[in-house]
């Protein structure tokens, strides 16, 4: 964030051309990802599998083909201004490869290869940000450094997945299980883009009400989302990658899945409190170093009050993960989306009636209540459908626990920057302690009864 390499005016736009991005990634994929997994992962249709992964890598290597074909046409047209439209056809190449990485990324999913698909998201991060830092601090090329070295991380991720998964991925394709996938995955690209929208929208707002009256709005809250975004890459999505094939697994057997169900909401729900604890204590802290040791412009300081609000919206994000999963093996995904599209628009027009108000408060006020609603209509419309029994009491208890001593400790506790963080890491590190003493046996038997929905070869690289 140092302005010598990377200005306010440039992390505003890139807090702006991430979003969109993200989103023309998910329309350009036709949610075909995700219905390759719901039937890869069925073993009633073991047989299949290689015309459905055929099916579906085919397709979007030609979707992927059109969009930036199409795309760089009409960039002409609705971008004419020279500094832009560049930054836009690079933008379109990196969203083709991403809807491509998509279909081998997830299949490792679908294969239960836990090892191969940790190594290489880590490695993608990694790489994408050695080389973003790299063009950044040598060569010094401002937002450009962001979109090169983007698109240079995904294009090496995407030739060793082509290669790891080659076999299948270039199997012969059939009409009957891409149509199959199209059903399944089609009605959740409304969810998708909502929940992007959810995630992410409001930075349109922001710029929209205060572009004009503020610097750098859209950069401080990008910097505050990124901060939080750490629980949503690392525990929620990475939870969300595995958790629907392992369900699927133990769905066979009624009784003993329910109970594992709640099991894992309550073990869950208690991880993401916890690191939504440590990650909003230890916000001041961060964006402190950021400042101090790698000379980031002030303005930036503001963002560390905003990081409490989003990080505890994404708990009740992941927690919305887990009590959908009766939509998803109901195949009620229409219901997934309506619940995500409804708490988008709540959540859109709660930022229309708090921007204008509070500025950036208000807009992550509005995340956290648009999540809040996510997880309650979908913990609703799930237990209609497949009833469960989740312990939504337990979690709102602990909850409550954890967010008041998040208010505690980040109001109250002051001193030496290396004094607070240790400080702050013993508290979170002791609270942890506690809890897994009090819950041992539960956690115990959560994790015995996950081994024994992994086939034997994979067991031993899963935990």
């Amino acid at each position: 964030m140092n302005p010598k390499y990377l200005t306010v005016e440039e992390f505003n736009l890139w807090g702006i051309l991430v979003p969109a991005s993200q989103i023309l990634i998910i329309l350009v994929g036709l949610g075909l990802n995700q219905g390759m997994l719901r039937f890869y992962a069925d073993p009633t249709c073991a047989e299949n599998r290689k015309p459905l992964v055929g099916s579906v890598f085919y397709i979007s290597l030609l979707l992927s083909a059109g969009i930036v074909v199409l795309g760089m046409v009409a960039t002409y047209v609705v971008f004419p201004d020279k500094n832009l439209s560049p930054m836009i056809m690079v933008l379109l190449l990196y969203v083709a490869m991403e809807t491509i990485i998509h279909i081998p990324l997830d299949l490792l999913r679908a294969q239960e290869r836990p090892k191969h698909y940790t190594i290489i998201t880590v490695f993608k991060f990694v790489l994408t940000l050695s080389l973003t830092i790299y063009l950044l601090m040598v060569h010094r090329l401002g937002i450009w450094s962001l979109l090169w070295g983007q698109l240079a991380g995904s294009g090496i991720i995407l030739i060793i997945l082509i290669f790891l998964e080659r076999e299948l991925l270039f199997s012969r394709p059939s009409w009957q299980w891409l149509i199959k996938a199209l059903k399944y995955g089609a009605p959740l690209i409304l969810a998708s883009i909502s929940s992007m929208i959810l995630n992410v929208g409001n930075r349109f707002l922001i710029e929209t009400f205060m572009g004009k009256t503020a610097e750098g709005p859209v950069a401080i809250y990008t910097l505050a989302g990124q901060i939080a975004g750490i629980l949503n890459m690392f525990l929620v999505q990475s939870f969300g990658l595995v958790y629907l094939v392992i369900a699927l697994r133990v769905s066979s057997d009624p009784n003993s899945s329910k109970s594992f169900y709640r099991s894992t909401f309550r073990i869950f729900g208690l991880i993401l409190l916890l690191g939504g604890l440590a990650l909003s204590i230890l916000s001041p802290e961060m964006v402190e170093v950021l400042h101090r040791y790698f000379h980031s412009d002030p303005i930036y300081q503001a963002s560390s009050s905003l990081v409490p609000l989003i990080t505890f919206g994404f708990v009740l994000f992941g927690m919305s993960h887990v009590v959908a999963i009766g939509l998803h093996l109901a195949n009620r995904t229409g219901l997934v989306s309506n619940a995500i599209f409804w708490s988008m628009v709540f959540n859109m027009l709660l930022n229309v009636l708090l921007i204008p108000r509070m500025g950036l408060l208000g807009a992550a006020i509005a995340s956290l209540l648009g999540y809040g609603l996510l997880f309650f209509i979908t913990a609703i419309a799930a237990e209609r459908v497949y009833p469960v029994g989740y312990p939504i009491a337990f979690f709102v208890k602990w909850a409550l626990i954890i967010g008041s001593l998040t208010v505690i400790i980040f109001t109250m506790l002051h001193g030496a920057l290396w004094l607070r963080i240790v400080i702050k890491l013993g508290m979170v590190i002791g609270l942890t302690l506690i809890i897994l003493v009090i819950y041992r046996n539960e956690i115990r038997l959560l994790i015995n009864r996950t081994k024994m929905q992994i086939p034997a070869e994979k067991a031993q690289t899963a935990f």
